[in-house]
């Protein structure tokens, strides 16, 4: 953990508003506009340093392992007398969802999926700010 917080330390230093503290990064702005040209600036330096490689390979094993996630023997089955719940994510990028049936309390098993549809969203519907 001290090696990791010490290179977020260095990564982020001189950023003001900008704290790094353990698995979180604490940006502050006394204005939305303030607190988002902090986070571009974060952003940014992450971008610097990090290394990044997606390859075939890689491409090949997340459409998979998403394929092996929606499959019939790990999504449950609709049940009518259960009640329903569903859980939406967004970000710049793409657009998540999970559709499920809660378990009755004590029940084992908690919540079971029903469908994960996800998209990625097109360049015109991309965040710009």
């Amino acid at each position: 953990m001290a090696i990791f917080q010490r290179f977020m330390d260095t990564l982020l230093a001189g950023i003001t508003g900008v704290q790094p503290y353990l698995y979180d990064i604490l940006i502050t702005g006394k204005t939305v506009e303030e607190h988002n040209a902090r986070l571009r600036t974060v952003l940014k330096r992450f971008a610097e340093t990090a290394t990044w490689q997606w390859t075939d390979t890689h491409e090949a094993a997340y459409a998979r392992a998403k394929e092996l996630l929606q499959a019939d023997d790990v999504l449950a089955h609709f049940d009518e007398k259960k009640p329903l719940a569903v859980v939406c994510d967004a970000s710049p990028y793409g657009l998540g969802a999970l559709l499920f049936h809660m378990e009755p309390d004590g029940q084992e098993g908690g919540p079971h999926l029903l469908r994960v549809p996800d998209t990625d969203l097109h360049r015109e519907e991309l965040c710009t700010n």
